[in-house]
Parts: structure tokens; C-alpha cells; sequence
């Protein structure tokens, strides 16, 4: 039995060749397959349980708990719509907020675990747990917060050397330019990178942000002979 992927839209199917000799297995094999739903119905109790559990969580999901002046969407400055290449405004104000509210250097969290648009969406959808607006402003409810991060991770706080952080930033940009929920959102500084360098050694450098958030601030020493405070997820 094997974890299946993303919720379900894929499963897999093991098949191993034993020699009842030996008890050895001598040919194994995995492939993933896509479930499709044509011809299934769904089943009326499980809906009605799904729908008590909207019914009983609407007002408390629904509760719009901040607003913004624009929309705050998931998709990244590169255009790609789940926010994994490039920075993104969700990216930016979820590694702010960690960094406000821990007081540390930087925060840095991955891309990949980062899943809606903050901000409620501008098309009224009546299942969701948003109300019906005209922005702006650009209302965000507490579903919506956990749209954004609902992984239950915790925030850590951590002191690392330069040569760790160097890394930390190394890892979340070594497979690109392929898509993966490694690449780094970041607050506190600006990082600089060459994806055509090999992997470990496309970071060039960084500095702090300044205070209006702009990339001009001082350098940031990515040798072990500095230290540096950040605050990450789990």
C-alpha cells in the first residue's frame, strides 16, 4: 500500500515477481494511474456529510479576518499560475508576516506550500468560504488563509552561518529551470542566481531588503563566518 499523490489524483499500482524458491523477489515494477470518475455516482451519504460540514463551518471560515488593497494571487511574477518559479505576492507577505512576527533577519519558506491566492476571489463562487464583494478592497477570510497554507506546518526559528543559509537558497533554486515546490520565497533579503551555473553554485549573492523593501540595502555575508536569525517552516 502506497501514499497516494496530491489528494488522490493519482494512485499506484505495485507489481513484484517472487521465486517461491528463493522467497526473492526478481522483477519489480510501479506506475502511477490517473482515477477517472465517468460512469461513478457519487455516493449520497458521503455527500450529505460533506455538505453538514460546510453548512457548520461556514461561519467560521467565513469570517473575513483582513482585507488588502490588491489582489494578493498565488501565481508568480514569471506568469506561471501555482507560484513555483518565480517570487510571488503570496510568497512575499506569508515570509513577512513570519519574519514581523518573530523578529528575525529573514524568513524563507518553499513555493510548493503555498496553495491559493490570499485574497478572496473576484468571482463569486457560493461553496466557497468567501462573500460576494466589489473591490476594492480585496477582502481575505479565514478560509482563504488556510487555502494558502493548509499543510499545518509550524514556524521554526533557527541561527545559521552564511555557508547554511547559502545552501538553504542553493537547494530551493538547484533544479530549475524544472518546476518544483522547492523554489524559495523569501523576506528580509533579495537573492541573486544563474541558472545556468551547475547546481550548489548558482547562488551569487544577496543583500538586505531596505526598509522601503527595495533590493538596496547592505550585503549579506554568505560565508560561515557570519550569522544570521531566520524563521522557516517545518
Amino acid at each position: 500500500v502506497v501514499e497516494n499523490r496530491s489528494k488522490g489524483i493519482r494512485f499506484t499500482r505495485l507489481q513484484l515477481v517472487v521465486d517461491t524458491r528463493t522467497k526473492s523477489v526478481v522483477y519489480m515494477t510501479a506506475n502511477f494511474h490517473k482515477p477517472w470518475d465517468i460512469g461513478v455516482t457519487p455516493d449520497p451519504d458521503i455527500q450529505e456529510r460533506i455538505d453538514e460540514l460546510q453548512t457548520a463551518l461556514a461561519p467560521i471560515l467565513g469570517t473575513v479576518i483582513g482585507d488588502s488593497t490588491v489582489f494578493v494571487p498565488r501565481a508568480d511574477a514569471c506568469g506561471r499560475a501555482d507560484g513555483r518559479t518565480c517570487e510571488s505576492l503570496v510568497g512575499n507577505v506569508v515570509t513577512d508576516a513570519m519574519r514581523a512576527t518573530y523578529g528575525v533577519d529573514f524568513a524563507i519558506t518553499n513555493s510548493g506550500g503555498l496553495r491559493a491566492d490570499l485574497t478572496c476571489p473576484t468571482t463569486d463562487n457560493p461553496s466557497d468560504f468567501c462573500p460576494a464583494y466589489t473591490p476594492p478592497p480585496f477582502p481575505i477570510s479565514r478560509g482563504q488563509v488556510l487555502a494558502v497554507l493548509p499543510f499545518g506546518n509550524v514556524v521554526v526559528t533557527l541561527t545559521v552561518d552564511g555557508a547554511e543559509l547559502k545552501a538553504m537558497l542553493e537547494n530551493g533554486v538547484s533544479t530549475m529551470p524544472a518546476v518544483s515546490g522547492r523554489f524559495p520565497q523569501v523576506s528580509g533579503l533579495c537573492v541573486t542566481y544563474d541558472i545556468s551555473a551547475p547546481p550548489g553554485s548558482r547562488v551569487t549573492g544577496a543583500v538586505r531588503q531596505a526598509t522601503d523593501g527595495s533590493c538596496t540595502g547592505t550585503p549579506v555575508d554568505l560565508t560561515a563566518t557570519s550569522s544570521y536569525t531566520i524563521a522557516e517552516n517545518d
